[in-house]
């Protein structure tokens, strides 16, 4: 677990991209490990964490 949350930390601090979404969302891109992290400030849990199918055409394209 604490491998995970130092990948997300690294993540949320040196993005490929990032992308404001809809209802204060932030959604970030790393392109080396293909992962996309949405933070959501109004989520109790802060948003997710994820690896798509899509790559990076779901960050992209399918968030929103």
């Amino acid at each position: 677990m604490k491998q995970y949350a130092t990948h997300i930390e690294k993540v949320l601090t040196n993005p490929t991209m990032t992308r404001d979404l809809k209802n204060g969302r932030t959604a970030f891109w790393c392109e080396t490990s293909q992962t996309v992290i949405v933070r959501n400030p109004k989520a109790m849990d802060g948003g997710t964490a994820f690896m798509p199918d899509l790559g990076v055409n779901y960050f992209l394209e399918v968030l929103q």
